[in-house]
This record gives structure tokens, C-alpha cells and sequence, in this order.
């Protein structure tokens, strides 16, 4: 019992940690965009001018020159000046 007690004492310190770097971290949003492709449309050599999340949902992505195929959805970090790419999607 002592051991689990002990586990259980870590596991709150590191929570707590996590939570205090959460709560005193500098995030700052600059910008945020949203974009819904129809399946014959298509976004070609796009520059990106920050750092990016992306969420796709059934496409085609290229980014820079990794193609990348999302059957569900995929979740995408682009870094500053990398492109994008996503073909039409012809059903």
C-alpha cells in the first residue's frame, strides 16, 4: 500500500507541475483561418506564413514535397514557408 500511496504522490506532483506550466505559459493566437473545400476544388502551392495546425478530413495532402493520405482525418503541423498542397477529390 505504501508503494501505490508513493506512485500516487508522484503522479499528483507531476500533474500539478504540468498544470502550473499550463497555466503560466505565454500562448499567444495570431491568426486563424477556416477553409471548406468542395471535392472539385483544390488549394495549389499555398506559402505558409507561420507555423500552422491543420485538421483534413478524407484528402489528399502535399506538403512541401511529403504527400500525405488521410482515410478518417489527419491533424498536420506546417512549419513558416512550407507549401501546401491538396489536389481535388473526385468522388
Amino acid at each position: 500500500m505504501d508503494k501505490l500511496y508513493g506512485g500516487q504522490r508522484m503522479l499528483r506532483g507531476a500533474l500539478h507541475n504540468a498544470l502550473w506550466m499550463w497555466e503560466n505559459a505565454t500562448i499567444m493566437i495570431a491568426d486563424i483561418r477556416h477553409r471548406l473545400l468542395r471535392p472539385d476544388e483544390s488549394i495549389r502551392h499555398y506559402q505558409m506564413l507561420a507555423n500552422m495546425f491543420m485538421f483534413a478530413e478524407r484528402s489528399q495532402v502535399y506538403l512541401d514535397d511529403a504527400q500525405y493520405q488521410t482515410e478518417r482525418f489527419g491533424v498536420f503541423h506546417e512549419g513558416k514557408g512550407t507549401l501546401l498542397s491538396i489536389p481535388p477529390k473526385y468522388l
